[in-house]
């Protein structure tokens, strides 16, 4: 549970309490709860507005990186095995040359 599902739980809870009081006490409980509503209430919009102006807008730049960045990957991935592989031919190369000068 979210802590705006567990303030929504007990703002009634408290509710039903106000009911069973009178006078001075009554009225503390009920200040108590409308002001529990009303920071619920706050707290509920205030993680909507976070999430629509910053998790939704981080969310789809972070899928488009990721778009964007399989193409590099793969470029470098070919170019790394390009550049092996010419490292390797060299050595082979090194190697029959010395054999050869060796004989």
């Amino acid at each position: 549970d979210t802590i705006f599902s567990q303030a929504a739980w007990t703002v009634p809870r408290a509710t039903k309490i106000t009911r069973n009081s009178q006078g001075t006490v009554q009225a503390a409980w009920e200040k108590i709860v409308s002001g529990m509503a009303r920071e619920t209430e706050v707290h509920r919009m205030f993680a909507e507005a976070l999430n629509d102006g910053l998790s939704k807008p981080l969310r789809v730049f972070v899928d488009q990186l990721g778009k964007d960045r399989r193409p590099v990957e793969v470029m470098v991935e070919k170019v790394t095995k390009v550049k092996h592989d010419q490292l390797n031919s060299t050595a082979k190369a090194k190697r029959q040359a010395y054999l050869k000068a060796r004989d």
